[in-house]
């Protein structure tokens, strides 16, 4: 985290006279472990104070104290696989998060959504007690860390939020990689969510490595980096049966229809909605090669923007919500191609809004 400048330096020096009752730790009380609360609220003294007291309250109601001495459940070491190594070029710990593997829809849903928390909890807690360490052994004070995000694998069922409120202002850079188009659409519905401060933090790939490879290099030395990820590092995580992402389960493969796209040619499947904000939702997948996938509706306006889509490397999911009933047109494209038949598996369904569920009899 940069330095206070002097106008933050004033605010530093009222902030630090106003959280005189908080019983702060000596690191807390210094200008930077202040600066990041400062800045997560924009300079605003009042918001400062109020979201650190908050979070003093939680860490107390959570005993974040001893969150490191907490064994987590044994399957999560195979099924939430993490790694905290090396440093950039700031001597910020980097972490590694294979999050395309991470099924976190399958622990909220049998019910241990308490107990992922506290697991992303500690991830959090070796974060910072790797930073402490750094600081030590630098002999300088460092505040961030970096985490390096795969997204391979990764589905609507990998969704979960972390609890960036506890953590403030504690995220130097991230780089997303390996990710799908589905990725791209879900963050930049969560865009307006955030700060300009933490959007400016994060960069997201697609499965393109001669594009992200160099930005990682730049940042970071090869020695510090997987050879997945670039560099020299060996280290690559592996997987049990258990530790394995159950990315199809939306879609088993028995369910997925068959045909082909012939070269020069498109696939057009039309779908009449009658009530608004029905929902849409798509898998498809390719044998060898891409395809192109666009959405229009009642044949002018595009609703889903064309692009084409690796889906033979993994499957492509998404969805669309119909903000009015007409004809949506879901157009799978191989015109681009002069000789390459395309072989495409696919599943959609439709799903009525809530209201409407709820208004139909039960039988």
């Amino acid at each position: 985290m940069a330095e206070p400048s002097e106008k933050e330096l004033i605010s530093i020096k009222m902030f630090r006279k106003m959280v005189y009752d908080l019983e702060l730790t000596e690191s807390e009380l210094t200008d930077m472990g202040l600066l990041v609360w400062l800045r997560a609220r924009d300079m605003d003294l009042k918001k400062a104070y109020d979201m650190l007291k908050t979070c003093l309250e939680w860490r107390k109601l959570h005993d974040i104290a001893n969150i490191l001495e907490w064994d987590p459940p044994p399957s999560y070491s195979t099924e939430f696989q993490y790694r905290i190594s090396g440093e950039d070029h700031n001597n910020s710990p980097v972490c590694f998060l294979p999050y395309g593997n991470w099924d976190v829809r399958s622990i909220i849903e049998t019910g241990e959504k308490e107990t992922w928390l506290k697991y992303t909890d500690k991830l959090f807690g070796t974060l910072f007690d790797q930073i402490a360490k750094q600081s030590k052994a630098k002999n300088k004070i460092i505040t961030q860390f970096v985490v390096i995000i795969d997204c391979k694998g990764f589905t609507m069922r990998q969704l979960a939020s972390f609890g960036k409120a506890n953590y403030p202002e504690s995220l130097k850079a991230a780089y997303a990689v390996n990710a799908p188009f589905i990725f791209n659409i879900l963050f930049n519905l969560v865009k307006p969510l955030l700060s300009k401060r933490t959007l400016g933090k994060v960069e997201i790939y697609g499965s393109n490595d001669r594009k992200w490879k160099p930005v990682l290099l730049k940042n970071i030395d090869a020695i510090h980096l997987p050879i997945l990820y670039g560099g020299t590092d060996p280290f690559n995580f592996t997987y049990t049966d258990k530790g394995k992402p159950s990315s199809d389960r939306s879609a088993e493969p028995e369910e997925f229809l068959c045909t082909y796209v012939k070269p020069g040619q498109q696939l057009a499947l039309e779908y009449d909605i009658t009530h608004p904000k029905t929902i849409i939702k798509w898998t498809f997948k390719t044998n060898d090669y891409d395809i192109g996938f666009s959405v229009n509706f009642n044949k002018k306006l595009t609703v889903f923007p064309y692009n084409r889509v690796d889906c033979h490397i993994q499957p492509e999911q998404g969805m669309l919500v119909c903000d009015n009933p007409g004809k949506y047109i879901l157009t799978f494209d191989n015109s681009y191609s002069k000789m390459t038949r395309k072989t495409l598996h696919y599943y959609i369904n439709t799903t009525l809004p809530i209201d409407v569920l709820e208004d139909k009899p039960s039988t």
